[in-house]
C-alpha cells in the first residue's frame, strides 16, 4: 500500500504540532508514498482537499475523516492535554480495532501527565489508545503516565519529533535584520499563548540581562505574542526589542539561525521542535529542565528568572554547537513503523 494517512493540526497555525505534520508529509512524499492530510486544528474548517489537505475537524469534518482513512495506514497526532485531543484519537483509532491497515498515535504535550491526574481522563486516554498498535510519546514523562493509565508498555514508544526538513531560503524581517546588525548578543524566544511557555518568567530576566549586556536585543515570535507583550514590559530595550506575530515556519528557522542564544523557558515541555532546530543551525539553546532535552542544551531551573540570565551567560561563554548536535532523527523509526502497519516503503526499512 502506498497512501498513508496522516491526521493531526496543519499549518497554518505554524508551530508544533503542525510543523512536525507537515515535516512527516515531506518525508512520505519523499519516499514515493502519497499522503492525505486530515486537519484537526482550530483552522481546519477551511480545508477542502486542496493540495491534499482535507477538513478533520468539528464533529462533521471527523466523522468524514474517519469514513475516508478506512483502509489506509494511519498516523494521528494529538497534544493530549485535553479532552477533545484524546476524543479526536479514540474517533480515529476505534475502526482499525477489527480489521484494516494498522494506526499509530504520537502524544506530543508536556501537560500530558497533569491532565492525566484524574480518573475520568486517564480512562478516556486508555481507552483511546487501545485503537492503535503503537502510541509514540514525545519523552518518558508521557510514556510513564500512559503506562499507569492501563497501556502496556510493549506499544509505547518514546520518540523525539524531529524530521529535517530542507532549508528554504528566506529573508529576514527587517525589523530583525536590523538588530542582528547593531545587538550583541541577540536572544531569541518562540511564544504563544499559555502560562507554559515561560513568557512572564523570560520576562522577569530582562532587568538582569540588560544590566550585564548593553547592546543586548530581543526578539520574540509566535501567535498573537504580537498582542501579549506589552511596549512598557521591554521598555529596558528600547528599540532593540522586536515582537512579532505568527510567521511562516521558513521565516522562523531564519530568525533562529540569526540568534545566539534561542530561549526555551517553558514551565513544562515534551520535547520542542524549536529547540532542535535551532541546534540543527548551530545556535547556542537555553532551556528549562523540562520535558526531554538533548545534551547541547544549556538547562536553566524552570520558573527562575535569575537562574535564566545566569545560564545566558553561561551559554555565551561556550562556543556555539556544531550545526546538526542534538538533533536525533526520528525519520528512520518512523518509515518502519509506518511499514509495520501497512504502508509499502521505497527500498523498505525492516
Amino acid at each position: 500500500m502506498k497512501t498513508l494517512a496522516l491526521a493531526g493540526p496543519y499549518p497554518p497555525p505554524w508551530g508544533g504540532i503542525a510543523v512536525h505534520v507537515r515535516a512527516l508529509r515531506r518525508l512520505a512524499e519523499e519516499r514515493g508514498i502519497a499522503v492525505r492530510v486530515y486537519d484537526t486544528g482550530e483552522e481546519s474548517r477551511s480545508r477542502s482537499g486542496e493540495d491534499g489537505v482535507f477538513c478533520g475537524g468539528g464533529a462533521a469534518g471527523i466523522a468524514e475523516a474517519v469514513r475516508a482513512v478506512r483502509g489506509l495506514p494511519l498516523h494521528v497526532h494529538i497534544p493530549g492535554n485535553n479532552a477533545r485531543a484524546w476524543l479526536v484519537a479514540l474517533s480515529f483509532g476505534r475502526p482499525f480495532r477489527m480489521r484494516g491497515p494498522g494506526a499509530l498515535l504520537t502524544v506530543h504535550s508536556g501537560l500530558v501527565p497533569d491532565y492525566l491526574e484524574e480518573r475520568a481522563h486517564r480512562e478516556l486516554a486508555r481507552a483511546a489508545c487501545l485503537g492503535f498498535e503503537r502510541v509514540f510519546c514525545t519523552n518518558d514523562a508521557i510514556a510513564d503516565v500512559l503506562e499507569a493509565s492501563g497501556i502496556c508498555h510493549r506499544r509505547l514508544e518514546v520518540l523525539e519529533p524531529y524530521v529535517p526538513v530542507p532549508p528554504e531560503a528566506r529573508d529576514l524581517p527587517a525589523d530583525v535584520r536590523r538588530l542582528r546588525e547593531r545587538c550583541r548578543p541577540l536572544l531569541v524566544a518562540a511564544m504563544a499563548r499559555g502560562r507554559q511557555y515561560g513568557l512572564e518568567v523570560l520576562l522577569g530576566a530582562l532587568e538582569a540581562l540588560a544590566a550585564r549586556h548593553p547592546q543586548m536585543g530581543l526578539v520574540l515570535f509566535g501567535p498573537r505574542v504580537d498582542r501579549l507583550v506589552p511596549r512598557e514590559r521591554l521598555r529596558l530595550l528600547g528599540e532593540r526589542a522586536c515582537v512579532l506575530g505568527e510567521v511562516e515556519h521558513a521565516v522562523a528557522r531564519a530568525i533562529i539561525g540569526a540568534a545566539d542564544v534561542f530561549l526555551r523557558p517553558t514551565l513544562v515541555d515534551g520535547d520542542s521542535v524549536s529547540v532542535r532546530e535551532a541546534l540543527s543551525l548551530g545556535v547556542r539553546v537555553v532551556a528549562s529542565d523540562r520535558g526531554r532535552r538533548p545534551d547541547e542544551v544549556t538547562l536553566f531551573r524552570a520558573g527562575d528568572s535569575a537562574d535564566l540570565a545566569r545560564t545566558v551567560d553561561l551559554s555565551l561563554s561556550l562556543p556555539p554547537p556544531p550545526p546538526g548536535a542534538g538533533t536525533a532523527d526520528a525519520s528512520a523509526r518512523l518509515l518502519s513503523a509506518w511499514e509495520a502497519v501497512g504502508l509499502r516503503v521505497e527500498g523498505g526499512m525492516s
